[in-house]
């Protein structure tokens, strides 16, 4: 009966020493963030809308701090950050950055979210970044908004389309 206790007690700490290092450093580990991708290529003022209010509801329930979330725009997504001023210097008709939808982007800006604008698109209709939209950064203008897109998933970054 000694032997078997002892046994038993040699194969627990082997266990142990095996299983250890497969052990998280800390019990408190921090959650990894959510990251997420809306894509955006409409230039109706109601998707767009719809867009801002779900990134916006996505926000409220896993919270900012939680979440690493993108808007991509290209083709008409753009005009959502284009000044409606803008519009005649362009090949777009309207511009859809007014009142309330740059309330809501400002909003969402300040979580953290990125409002990512395709380069070709701006090209393609005349637009420059700094004259016609609206709180768009230099660093957050990319080559090519499907390219963008790609690369973002291929990050892992989940794909939503509103």
């Amino acid at each position: 009966m000694n032997t078997q206790k002892w046994s038993f007690a040699f194969m627990l700490v082997g266990l142990m020493a095996f299983t250890y290092p497969l052990l998280p450093l800390s019990t408190a580990s921090t959650p990894k963030p959510y990251r997420v991708v809306f894509h955006v290529n409409s230039g109706n003022p109601k998707v767009q809308a719809g867009a801002l209010r779900n990134a916006r509801n996505f926000l409220r329930k896993v919270g900012a701090k939680h979440a690493d979330l993108r808007i991509l725009l290209h083709s008409g997504g753009v005009k959502m950050v284009l000044l409606p001023k803008a519009a005649k210097r362009t090949r777009f008709k309207t511009g859809l950055a007014t009142g309330k939808q740059k309330d809501m982007i400002t909003f969402l800006r300040k979580q953290g979210v990125r409002f990512l604008v395709c380069n070709n698109t701006m090209k393609s209709k005349h637009i420059t970044r700094e004259k016609d939209l609206f709180n768009v950064p230099k660093k957050d203008v990319v080559p090519s908004g499907v390219v963008a897109l790609v690369e973002l998933q291929r990050q892992g970054f989940a794909y939503v389309k509103p």
